[in-house]
């Protein structure tokens, strides 16, 4: 579970990069409902972002019982008897689900765009 955790992780992170990007490049031309959670997209992002954090998930492996922290990047576990586990990758994964966090909502305000773009361009045709 934590490895396909991982997978989606790295597909929303590309993704979200891209996204962002293409957002940047043009303002995606929006409603107006839109246009107030466009204002209000970094703000979202930190929140999303600094909740990862705190997200926990149960884990079974090798006969323990985990409590997994951090998503969509394992960061750091305890299992049943309190025992941490904690490394070198604990900060890169706890950056890694805060950047993903951050970068999150820029994936929806593209995707609504494109669809909106394309729509406009078939209407035209």
């Amino acid at each position: 579970m934590t490895i396909a955790f991982a997978i989606v992780g790295l597909i929303l992170l590309g993704l979200s990069v891209w996204a962002w990007r293409q957002n940047r490049a043009k303002v995606p031309d929006l409603p107006s409902p839109w246009m107030r959670l466009w204002t209000w997209r970094w703000v979202i992002g930190c929140a999303i972002g600094v909740a990862g954090f705190f997200v926990r998930y149960s884990a079974d492996g090798g006969g323990d019982h985990y409590t997994v922290y951090g998503v969509p990047f394992f960061s750091y576990a305890f299992d049943q008897r309190g025992e941490d586990y904690v490394g070198v990758l604990t900060i890169p994964a706890i950056i890694l689900n805060f950047v993903t966090g951050v970068l999150l909502p820029q994936l929806p305000f593209w995707l609504y765009a494109r669809k909106r773009s394309r729509r406009n361009a078939s209407a035209s045709a």
